[in-house]
């Protein structure tokens, strides 16, 4: 971070650049996950609201779940501002999902955290009901994800090792 203040000298090793692109490129791949998750579940969402029943693996089973959940009280007689209730929360979920993806692309390695634990619950909840095909899917997300996370820590190692050895 300092080196983007101009703080520290540029490291002269070509093969410590080569690392860190390399590394760069795997924060931004996991990042990237989230901004599919959350905009596969926005389309889940929309795809819900417009009466279908089809919905992509990557989506929150969360959302999936309150959608399914909101559509059943809807239709035995609920109140239909209960979808206006599940709208937002889903819109919630999503934005939160997209701020990771922002976050974690600034390799804010808090918002990989926050996004792999929300992650891990809701394949925890994906599990419980019992669709072993989206919960592999999202395992098949979270290794991405998680090698963003490394790759991130392994950035601000070699940033904090580079400061340590330029000194005072």
């Amino acid at each position: 971070m300092s080196n983007l203040l101009g703080l520290e000298n540029d490291i002269p090793n070509a093969s410590v650049d080569k690392d860190n692109s390399e590394l760069e490129q795997a924060v931004k791949n996991g990042a990237n996950w989230f901004y599919w998750i959350a905009g596969l579940s926005l389309f889940n969402s929309l795809l819900f609201a417009f009466g279908t029943s089809v919905s992509f693996l990557t989506g929150l089973g969360f959302a999936l779940v309150m959608d399914v959940f909101v559509g059943a009280v809807v239709d035995a007689g609920g109140s239909p501002l209960l979808r206006i209730v599940s709208t937002v929360t889903n819109f919630v979920l999503v934005a939160a999902f997209a701020l990771f993806g922002y976050y974690a692309g600034k390799q804010f390695k808090g918002a990989f955290l926050a996004g792999i634990i929300l992650y891990l619950l809701d394949i925890a909840l994906v599990l419980l009901l019992e669709e072993y095909l989206m919960a592999g899917f999202h395992a098949f997300a979270l290794i991405f994800i998680g090698r963003g996370y490394l790759a991130c820590r392994s950035l601000d190692t070699q940033r904090r090792n580079a400061i340590a050895s330029t000194g005072p």
